[in-house]
């Protein structure tokens, strides 16, 4: 699934496999972490959350990867909040 196809920093999600890939002019694939996938497009963040979190709800308690892909997430979003509350001069 492509997330904001009109954009220049293209994100798909590998719903088979429950990965993040950054997908270049060149058709190249770089597999990212779902932190990574949040500081890359922010302003997506919604959707990377969506789609990360209704993949793991699917995958259930009993998967790993779903376990350290909720954790991953959840570092990622708190990073680029702590970073835009900090430039907004909040500690």
């Amino acid at each position: 699934m492509l997330v904001n196809p009109q954009g220049t920093r293209h994100l798909a999600f590998d719903e088979q496999r429950g990965t993040w890939l950054r997908i270049f002019q060149d058709h190249r694939a770089q597999p990212l972490l779902a932190s990574e996938a949040v500081l890359l497009r922010p302003s997506d963040v919604d959707t990377i959350i969506k789609l990360t979190m209704t993949w793991c709800l699917r995958e259930g308690r009993a998967s790993d990867r779903a376990s350290v892909l909720i954790d991953d997430l959840a570092s990622g979003v708190k990073a680029a909040i702590v970073y835009f509350a900090e430039r907004a001069g909040h500690r």
